[in-house]
Order: structure tokens, then C-alpha cells, then sequence
């Protein structure tokens, strides 16, 4: 028993000794070169005490990238950052007792300091650091950045590149190069709003390009040469990871221009030729372009343009570049003037001053038209349907090549810049007119749709036709096949006719054509094969007779028959097949004293399809036996 008390006093001592004593902590360092060496990801505890004002720690960022860290203490504290390559001014500072921060840096070896916010404070304090890395495509670090036009990083069209603004890091420069003028497409995409700013190389001092975003996709028109992107976060406190990429395409301007060779003046304009199409681009650092040309006839002299953007082109005589003989606000223009023999300037300049992209353009002496051609003389065209002509107007170096489509009857087809539309069977020629009048004709004709016969039937009265509505189509006209020969049966606005004089046991064959409402033009084609079929006329009401056995059933035969069914019913009941018979036939089933209709249809030989009609009457009998 005094044993077991012993115990227990022993363990009441323990556990309030435990309890008394403060918890264990990790001694820091008290100067930066002392500081205690931190791993990242591990949670470091200690305390501030009236002898121990400060503590030290050191960590490593093998890439740029993001820091969170996370605090806690006892007492308002102050917790600080300083880059290892200048411990006299810290990148980041916060007063706070509890906190969790991202924190933005470049890679490198860092100083966190920890100290009270009052002279006397004192306690305990534990934190953590995280670290994801920014993968940046150009490694940045506190001796290495892209941070000046002199340390900007090369990039390469159609890659994809990959950076971090960070709390030591507020800007990142890249060059790059194109060959010739043309568009840049700059996609890019931010954590913050961000600042991104193109430089010419030959003028570091203002930028030719500007724009605010978090993300955004934009063409920029530029000269060819050598140029740097600058990125810099939108306010000053802005970090944050950030990716771009570009693509180029080229003007394939005719006259190279680039940061050091331009034709921006009267006496940089390119020689132009007459005949000759030419390509330029109005750019973003390049607002303005000038040519010259001469006249060497008094005739008109053409000019055609054609641009992206809206243009302001002028034309000035060589002899008074003070003022212009004529200009124009246009995107697409083609133009003859009277300017006389001599040497002129074209300048061609966006209509806005933001404007930028691609123009052509060509100069041309006036040549008439001396004839004109169509791809098809005659085409032949179903109601509803289309075609397109296709004019050549010759000489091909005839200035003006416009040409004025016309329809002579427009009811029957109407023609628009060459597409001709069918819209009522009839013949119809269209014209195409040059501007000096000369002509090529095309003979449209324009018919419906050629029938389809659908079905042919032996009814009571002949061979009956049916065939599909066609559009269009007025009347139609049926033919069948005499001696190898197409004869007129008869026309109808209906679709279905009967052939009423057909003889049983014939075979005959049919086609159907559309004809015009008078009946004097047929307006479509027709089938040549025609649709075959053989008469069998309906039998005509059976003879009845009571016998002994039952009643018999007699009728006249059909001419081309093979086989008869014959029905029988009573009263107004349906009509029930109760025998095939070539013969008279004896219903023995008949009852006495029972009344009967029966009639008689014709059936093939293999007894599985009908090939005529029934007389929908019959003969009636009352059974006697």
C-alpha cells in the first residue's frame, strides 16, 4: 500500500513540473550571420524573451516562385525579409500577432527576422513556409534578371513563355526580332493587372505599344527589326506569375521597310511602274508611306486601293508638294484621274491615328474593253435551280473590267453578278455588258422537274398512273409506247390518269412529260424507259346457279389471266377469298336458306398478287338445295 502511494506522489511531481516548465523551443540566431537555416515546408517554433530581442533564420528559393507563409504569437511581432545580397533595406514587412501571406520572390538566399512590435514585448511564436515554384521559362535570381533593355531574354515566335513578378523583381524585359514588316498576335495572361509595353530598339525611351490587362489577345502591326517587350505589374504592389506568347505574319510589303530604312518622307518615296500591284502596311511606328510614279500620257491615269484599315491617300504633283492635286477617305477605291504628264507622289496614311494594317494598291493608264466572253453560250436549268456565269472581259489589261448583267425576261430567269436563277420553265437569254458596250450572250433554258410514275394499277375502267407533283409544272401529258413510237394518251392537271381503251391482256408501257398550261411546249424531259405493265381487265359479275352440292359460280373469262379468286360475304359483310379456280366453281360450304353475294378477281399465276380489278357488286343468291 505505501508503495502504491509512492508511485503516485511521483507521478503528480512529474506531470507539475511539466506543467510549470515553459515548452521547449529552438534556439535562433541574433544576426544575419548567425542566422538559423530554415527548411522549407518544416514549422520552426521559438520565443522573444527580455534578453532574446530578435531572432534570425536563413532559407534558399532554388527557383522564383511563391512563399506562403504562415505565422502565429503570442505578442504583436514584427516579421521581416531581407534578400541575402542587401540585408540593409527588407523586401517585405508585416506587424500582426496571426497570419498566412503569399509572398512573391525571386530565387536566391533570404533572411526572415522575427522581433516584437514593442520594446518589452515577449512570447512565444511558431511558423511555416511553403514553396511552388513559378516555373519560369528565363531563371531569375537575386544576381540574374531580365530587368533592362540590356538583360533582356531572346524569345522566339510561337512559343509559349512563362515569367513571375515579384516582391524583388517589379519588371521583366524580352527582345525579339522580325525579319520584315508585318503582325504581331500578343496573347497574353496574368494573376494581376499587368503592363506590357513594346520598345523599339532604336528608342528605349517611349514605347510604341501599350496595353493594361490581366489577359487580352491583340494584333499589333510593326516595321521589321529589333524590339523589346517590357511586362512591370499595374500597380506597385502587383506580383503575380504571368505567361505570353506571339505569332507573326508578314506584310510582304514590296518595299522592305525596318526601324532604319523607311519611305516616310517625299524624299524617301519607292519608284512605283504602271501595271504593277504593290503591298505595304501601315504599322504602329510607321504611320505614313510615299511613292513616286510618272504619267507619260494625258490620258486618265487609275489608281486602285485596297486596305485593312481606313486610309487617307493623297496625290501630289512633283513640281508643289506643298499642296495635293487629290485625296480620299476610303478602304477600297479604284479611281481615274486627269493628271496630266509628269512626276507624282502617292502618300498613303491611315485615316485614324491609330490606325495600322495592310494595303495594295496599283496604277494603271486607261486600256477600253475591246471584247467580252461567257464561260457557257447555252445551259439548260430545272425551275428553282442556279448557274453561274463567268465573264472575261479582254484586253486582260482593260482598266475598267466591270461588267452589267441583265435578263431578257426576268419571269422565267433573273441573273445577278453572274448567278443566274431559273424561277419558270421558258428560254430567256442573259447578257453581260461591258462599260463601253460590248456584249456576250447566254441562252438560258428552264424546264421542271421530270415526273415519276409511281404507280400503275388495273382498275374497272383501265390502267390507272399515278405519279409525284412536280414544281412548276402547269399540266402534264402521258404517252404510252406504240411501235416503238411515244403516242399522246391525253393531258390533265391531276397527278393520275386512266387509260380507259386499254385491252385486257396487253402489256403496255408509259412515261409522263410536263407541258405549258395551252398545252403547246412540253417543259420538261421525260423518262425514255418508261414504266411497263400489263392489262388484265375485271372479270365481269359471276353467273349463280343452286345445284345439288351448293351454289355454283361460273364467269366469262379474262383475257391474259392466269388465275381467279373468287370472294363470296353476306349481307354487308367484307369480302372473303374462299377459292382460286380457273373453272366454275360449286361453294359446298353454302347453307340453306342463306343469301350470298360472290364476284370474282383475277390473281397471278403463283396465286400471291391481284392483276385486276373486282366488281365491287357481285351476284347474290339465296342458297336452295
Amino acid at each position: 500500500m505505501k508503495k502504491a502511494l509512492a508511485i503516485l506522489l511521483l507521478i503528480i511531481m512529474i506531470l507539475s513540473v511539466m506543467l510549470i516548465a515553459p515548452f521547449s523551443v529552438e534556439a535562433a540566431g541574433n544576426s544575419f550571420a548567425a542566422a538559423t537555416s530554415y527548411t522549407l515546408g518544416s514549422t520552426m517554433n521559438g520565443s522573444i524573451t527580455s534578453t532574446n530581442k530578435i531572432d534570425y533564420y536563413a532559407f534558399t528559393l532554388s527557383s522564383s516562385g511563391l512563399v506562403r507563409l504562415t505565422a502565429s504569437s503570442e505578442m504583436s511581432t514584427t516579421y521581416l525579409i531581407y534578400a541575402s545580397t542587401n540585408t540593409g533595406s527588407n523586401i517585405y514587412y508585416i506587424t500582426s500577432e496571426s497570419f498566412s501571406e503569399n509572398i512573391h520572390l525571386l530565387s536566391g538566399k533570404y533572411f526572415f527576422v522575427i522581433k516584437p512590435n514593442y520594446s518589452n514585448g515577449v512570447g512565444r511564436y511558431n511558423f511555416s513556409m511553403t514553396f511552388t515554384s513559378a516555373n519560369e521559362t528565363f531563371r531569375e535570381s537575386l544576381d540574374t534578371n531580365n530587368n533592362t533593355f540590356a538583360k533582356a531574354n531572346t524569345v522566339n515566335m510561337g512559343t509559349k513563355y512563362y515569367g513571375q513578378i515579384a516582391k524583388n523583381d517589379s519588371i521583366d524585359v524580352y527582345t525579339f526580332t522580325i525579319l520584315s514588316s508585318g503582325r504581331i498576335a500578343l496573347t497574353a495572361s496574368a494573376e494581376m493587372s499587368t503592363h506590357y509595353q513594346i520598345y523599339a530598339s532604336t528608342n528605349t525611351s517611349s514605347y510604341i505599344y501599350y496595353k493594361t490587362s490581366e489577359s487580352f489577345s491583340e494584333s499589333i502591326d510593326l516595321v521589321s527589326g529589333k524590339y523589346y517587350l517590357a511586362i512591370k505589374p499595374n500597380y506597385s504592389n502587383g506580383v503575380g506569375k504571368y505567361n505570353f506568347s506571339m505569332t507573326f505574319k508578314s506584310a510582304n510589303e514590296t518595299f522592305k521597310e525596318s526601324l532604319d530604312t523607311n519611305n516616310n518622307t517625299f524624299a524617301k518615296a519607292n519608284t512605283v511602274n504602271m501595271g504593277t500591284k504593290y503591298y505595304g502596311q501601315i504599322a504602329k511606328n510607321d504611320p505614313i508611306d510615299y511613292y513616286s510614279f510618272t504619267v507619260s500620257s494625258s490620258e486618265k491615269t487609275t489608281v486602285t486601293i485596297n486596305a485593312e484599315i481606313s486610309i487617307y491617300f493623297q496625290i501630289y504633283d512633283s513640281l508643289n508638294t506643298n499642296s495635293h492635286k487629290y485625296s480620299k477617305t476610303t478602304t477600297s477605291t479604284t479611281e481615274a484621274l486627269s493628271l496630266g504628264k509628269g512626276i507624282y507622289y502617292l502618300v498613303i496614311r491611315p485615316n485614324y491615328s491609330s490606325g495600322a494594317g495592310n494595303y495594295t494598291f496599283s496604277l494603271t493608264a486607261p486600256v477600253s474593253p475591246s471584247s467580252i466572253t461567257l464561260n457557257k453560250s447555252s445551259i439548260s436549268l430545272y425551275k428553282g435551280g442556279t448557274a453561274t456565269l463567268t465573264a472575261t472581259v479582254y484586253p486582260v489589261n482593260a482598266t475598267s473590267k466591270t461588267v452589267t448583267w441583265s435578263s431578257s425576261n426576268s419571269s422565267v430567269a433573273t441573273v445577278s453578278n453572274g448567278k443566274v436563277t431559273a424561277l419558270a420553265p421558258g428560254t430567256v437569254k442573259i447578257t453581260a455588258r461591258t462599260s463601253n458596250g460590248k456584249t456576250a450572250v447566254c441562252t438560258i433554258k428552264v424546264s421542271v422537274y421530270t415526273p415519276y410514275i409511281t404507280n400503275l394499277q388495273n382498275t374497272l375502267y383501265g390502267v390507272k398512273l399515278t405519279w409525284g407533283k412536280v414544281s412548276g409544272a402547269a399540266k402534264y401529258r402521258v404517252f404510252f409506247k406504240s411501235a416503238s413510237k411515244w403516242k399522246k394518251l391525253g393531258d390533265t392537271a391531276a397527278t393520275s390518269f386512266v387509260h380507259k381503251v386499254a385491252k385486257s391482256g396487253t402489256k403496255y408501257t408509259y412515261t409522263i412529260r410536263c407541258v405549258s398550261f395551252d398545252g403547246k411546249t412540253l417543259t420538261s424531259g421525260y423518262n425514255a424507259n418508261g414504266w411497263t405493265t400489263t392489262y388484265i381487265a375485271t372479270p365481269a359479275a359471276p353467273v349463280l346457279k343452286n345445284t345439288a352440292s351448293g351454289i355454283q359460280v361460273s364467269w366469262k373469262r379474262v383475257a391474259g389471266a392466269a388465275n381467279y379468286r373468287i370472294f363470296r360475304k353476306t349481307g354487308n359483310g367484307k369480302w372473303i377469298g374462299i377459292a382460286f379456280s380457273n373453272k366454275a366453281y360449286v361453294d359446298k360450304t353454302a347453307k340453306n336458306g342463306v343469301t350470298y353475294t360472290y364476284t370474282i378477281r383475277c390473281v397471278s399465276a403463283d396465286k400471291k398478287s391481284y392483276t385486276s380489278a373486282y366488281n365491287t357488286k357481285g351476284t347474290t343468291l339465296k342458297c336452295k338445295r
